[in-house]
């Protein structure tokens, strides 16, 4: 029975290195009990030998042939494994691109919703500006016509005064034309007739 034991410490020994790592590779995979490496199913001796002669030849053959099996057994152990390697490295695929797929769609839904929340400030700031400089426009209408209605009553005011300055010229000119004129009539009637 040395065999059968010594198969099964090295399945337990790979099970406790496996667990400790958080998972086991024997774990899935059914596992034929121990009863069925009994030496007794496993090695048949003949019978015709003494009871001696064959506890000797059995002894005998079970030492030559228990390398031959361990080697077997590690061989499909070996097999199993990495069976199970394989099988765990295509898990593991699977469920990272699972994961990168469901993070990438939360990451396209982020970006979704900060376009949209971008869109929304675009809006408002451009509402915004466009009421703000609605507001420019009308004061700087407002302040434009203010100053051209005060340009106008200053320009109203000095148009008046030149139409009195004028209006004094005219007068001062016309007494002085009829001064002249009536110093001209003058002459004249003084001039004696011949």
């Amino acid at each position: 029975m040395r065999s059968a034991a010594a198969f099964g410490a090295v399945i337990t020994e790979i099970e406790t290195l496996q667990s400790a790592g958080g998972q086991s590779l024997l774990r899935d995979r059914p596992r034929a009990p121990l009863a069925e490496f009994r030496e007794d199913e496993d090695f048949v001796a003949p019978a015709l030998a003494p009871l001696d002669d064959r506890a000797a030849d059995r002894s005998a053959l079970m030492d030559r042939l228990e390398p031959e099996a361990a080697a077997g057994r590690s061989r499909e152990l070996d097999r199993r494994v990495e069976e199970l390697a394989a099988e765990q490295q295509r898990v593991f695929a699977q469920r990272l691109d699972t994961a990168i797929a469901a993070e990438l769609g939360v990451l396209r839904q982020r970006r979704q919703d900060a376009e949209t929340r971008l869109d929304a400030w675009e809006q408002t700031e451009r509402a915004r500006i466009t009421a703000e400089l609605a507001a420019e426009e009308q004061r700087f209408g407002e302040r434009l016509m203010k100053q051209l209605r005060e340009f106008e009553a200053e320009l109203g005011a000095r148009v008046r005064e030149q139409e009195l300055k004028l209006d004094g010229w005219w007068r001062e000119a016309e007494r002085l034309a009829d001064q002249r004129m009536r110093a001209a009539i003058q002459e004249l009637d003084a001039v004696p007739r011949v």
